[in-house]
């Protein structure tokens, strides 16, 4: 009896251990430099990665829970919209309380979890491959294989909320122990609520694809297990209002009580960007299969919805469909044995639809509109695919499991058959590991493994050198050049890495707000405001009403291109520290916000060498420039031509500029309105495309004069023989939308273009300059 008990605790904890052994030691030796050191590093330096590990280690330091002081100054964002992972943060701020050393820990917290959240999504798998009747010692191998293939390990390269890997598994989890239990229901959906609630706080992403997979889990768990739910009806809309309504519901109202930013972008485009397909669930993402089958499938140029299940899964499943066609009791038989799989494999399939955007395709996104936290919130719906690929999976290792069982057992079945079956059995984990072994080699060529910039120890002499003449009681924010104000899909400038680093470090060390933002679906006014503040000096800033105080601004500044607004804003600067990587210089407010639209006025009277041509008064006799007044409005969606000029007048040796106003009045702010491309193109004489000249997101534009925007394209006519013409090309967002294109200039650079549209008393009141409009 005694030999009996302690072999079933060694056939219950020993496959546990393998599991997590396996999980540890190839995190030891795979990223052993992160695992045993996740405060020293930063496994991206640039990009998303270093943004969502400045928000987070801010957030801790800030002075609000759910208010970042740190970005879009002065008017701040809420925590929920900078993927801060809000839960973590709100938890390190607390403790900061009581260990104020744990400040300078967000980035080893951060790596730590994701690194090791392999383990624990490891054993979850394990479980859930027991529950559904796989060996132990069989289910430990298959959960650790098919973690390490997991499609979230690709978040590693800077997504570090949604890089939590055991997020779906256990949901999955408690969802199963829900349906098994007779006595626990009601816990199991309160635990269920609870971590669909912190999913939600850890990314909105996480939540709303967990609550989706449980919501149709009960749909087709009604359908296909209906006696379950015979005289428990009311029980079950009970545990189904836990599970679901109320994370949803709580998650919202905390939004709403805690956000008081309006105007923010309502839907976020463009559609079937960010999608899942057929191409990135089930063709293989690393060598040497990739190479193979691109040869006859298209190559998938996405990553958001990259969650490819593995070859012998796709194999596993053509048969199931085959089988389930030919022979539908082999299947039932199956599925009666698991019919919480049965529930969560159909489930996961719609999940999958919904991934790849059919709602969209079908023409059902109505249905959304008046849903809070509805779908077309979540531009990115790829990433639902997911969930398919930890059911499929798992499905598939239950199926071949089941299959090898039953074959095994079968006398009849010729030992050939059978030992045909049993390698088949060993290769499904075998190939999960070695494809799961391929996408990890991958993103960890793309670690950067830069020492962490926000860790005193390891912080770059250059930044302490830096920060020893900054003064932060001196200074209001922080001005970056090259400027940035990411993520309003409406008025879009992205940040350079350099300047991104930079800003954010400085920044970090000092307290000090930025004037920059880098955030999801920002305040349109905000961001527009934003955006507006590098446009030339002589147009009023509307930021300025908003900013009362007198002091200065600190500019970190990377020696990278800058346009016209921002080198003014340098040439009236201060310089207080220079080194190879960056300078620092401060601003005055008064010169920051200064509106020199007299002195520009001024400066045109003081001119006496201008020439007179075709109504405007030029700075250069010899150069060439087109001014087209009359163009026609145009439904956004589709190429629209705005100008032309005929082959053989432009000098293919010369640079040119092209500028021309639109309409950015649409409803809250313009959203979407300005999305779209502006280039320049060489055509034949039937208009067709010979090659583009340059290009340029329509979008990107800092010139926002009231409801209007100036868009400045630079291009060079290279093929001298074939028109140049101007381009718009936009996206059917908004739907229905109409765009009113005005005064298309295309101008020598360098030259100086100017007209008078107004006076008063013989003084000139309302200049043109280069496209510009100058008033006083």
């Amino acid at each position: 009896m005694e030999n009996q008990q302690t072999q079933r605790k060694i056939n219950r904890f020993l496959p546990l251990t393998i599991v997590i052994l396996l999980s540890l030691v190839f995190i030891f030796t795979f990223y052993n430099k992160i695992a045993l050191s996740p405060n020293t590093y930063l496994l991206s330096k640039y990009g998303d990665g270093l943004k969502n590990y400045y928000v987070l280690a801010n957030q801790i330091k800030e002075s609000s829970y759910t208010q970042a002081e740190s970005l879009n100054y002065p008017y701040g964002e809420n925590f929920l919209f900078l993927d801060c992972q809000p839960a973590l943060s709100m938890v390190g701020k607390f403790l900061s309380q009581y260990f104020p050393s744990i400040e300078g820990y967000a980035v080893g917290i951060t790596n730590f979890l994701m690194i090791f959240s392999l383990v624990f999504c490891a054993v979850l798998l394990f479980r859930i491959l027991e529950m559904l009747n796989v060996n132990s010692y069989y289910a430990a191998l298959c959960g650790f294989a098919i973690a390490l293939l997991s499609p979230q390990v690709f978040r590693l390269s800077g997504h570090w909320a949604l890089a939590y890997s055991f997020v779906i598994p256990l949901a999955w989890y408690l969802l199963i122990k829900f349906s098994k239990s007779k006595n626990k229901k009601l816990s199991y959906s309160f635990w269920l609520a609870l971590c669909n609630f912190v999913f939600f706080m850890l990314h909105a992403y996480l939540g709303m694809m967990c609550v989706c997979f449980i919501l149709f889990f009960f749909v087709f768990d009604f359908m296909l297990n209906a006696k379950r739910y015979k005289g428990l009806w009311l029980n079950h809309i009970g545990y189904f209002l836990i599970q679901i309504l109320l994370p949803v519901i709580t998650f919202y109202f905390f939004t709403v009580l805690t956000d008081h930013h309006t105007g923010r972008l309502l839907n976020p485009a463009p559609l079937f960007q960010a999608s899942a397909t057929f191409n990135s669930v089930f063709l293989p993402t690393t060598r040497p299969l990739s190479v193979v089958l691109l040869k006859y499938f298209p190559a998938y140029t996405g990553w958001e919805g990259n969650a490819y299940i593995g070859i012998f899964s796709d194999l596993i499943l053509i048969y199931c469909i085959i089988r389930l066609c030919i022979r539908r009791k082999f299947m039932s038989k199956f599925w009666k044995t698991n019919s919480e799989l049965h529930s969560s494999f159909w489930a996961s399939v719609i999940v999958l639809i919904l991934s790849m955007e059919y709602h969209f395709k079908w023409g059902l996104a109505c249905l959304f509109d008046y849903v809070p936290l509805s779908l077309k919130y979540f531009r990115s719906i790829g990433r639902f695919a997911w969930v398919f690929y930890y059911v499929a999976t798992t499905f598939c290792v239950a199926w071949i499991w089941y299959a090898f069982r039953n074959l095994w057992q079968n006398q009849t079945k010729s030992v050939i058959t059978r030992c045909l079956m049993f390698v088949l059995l060993i290769f499904l984990p075998v190939s999960y590991f070695l494809e799961g072994l391929g996408q990890n080699i991958i993103i960890k060529k793309n670690f950067s493994y830069a020492l962490n910039y926000f860790n005193e120890k390891s912080l770059p002499d250059i930044y302490r050198q830096a920060l020893q003449v900054i003064e932060p009681d001196k200074y209001q924010a922080i001005l970056p050049l090259p400027f940035y104000h990411w993520a309003g899909e409406t008025y879009d400038k992205q940040a350079t890495e350099q300047s991104a680093l930079t800003s954010m470090t400085i920044s970090y060390w000092t307290r000090l707000p930025m004037l920059s933002h880098w955030g999801a679906r920002v305040s349109l006014w905000e961001n527009r405001n934003g955006m507006q503040l590098t446009a030339p000096s002589f147009y009023s800033k509307l930021l300025a009403n908003d900013i009362k105080d007198q002091r200065p601004f600190l500019i970190t500044y990377t020696g990278e291109d800058l346009n016209e607004g921002e080198q003014e804003f340098l040439n009236k600067a201060k310089l207080i520290f220079t080194s190879n990587e960056f300078s620092l210089y401060e601003i005055e407010r008064n010169i920051l916000f200064e509106n020199t639209a007299e002195k520009e006025i001024a400066i045109f009277n003081s001119l006496d060498n201008l020439v007179e041509r075709d109504g405007f008064l030029c700075s250069d006799s010899t150069s060439k420039f087109f001014f087209f007044d009359s163009i026609a409005s145009f439904n956004k969606d589709g190429f629209h031509k705005i100008g032309e000029i005929a082959a053989g007048i432009l000098d293919p040796e010369k640079e040119y500029v092209a500028s021309v106003w639109f309409s950015n009045k649409w409803d809250n702010f313009g959203e979407g309105y300005l999305q779209g491309s502006l280039f320049a193109e060489n055509v034949d004489e039937n208009g067709a495309n010979i090659d583009w000249a340059s290009l340029i997101g329509a979008d990107k534009s800092p010139v926002i004069v009231g409801d209007w925007t100036l868009e400045t394209l630079f291009f060079k006519a290279e093929n001298p023989d074939k028109k140049v013409q101007i381009t718009f090309e936009g996206w059917d967002y908004p739907k229905n939308s109409i765009m009113y294109p005005k005064n298309l200039l295309i101008y020598e650079k360098g030259m100086t273009v100017y007209k008078v549209l107004e006076r008063n008393n013989n003084e000139v009141t309302k200049l043109f300059k280069n496209n510009h409009v100058i008033q006083k």
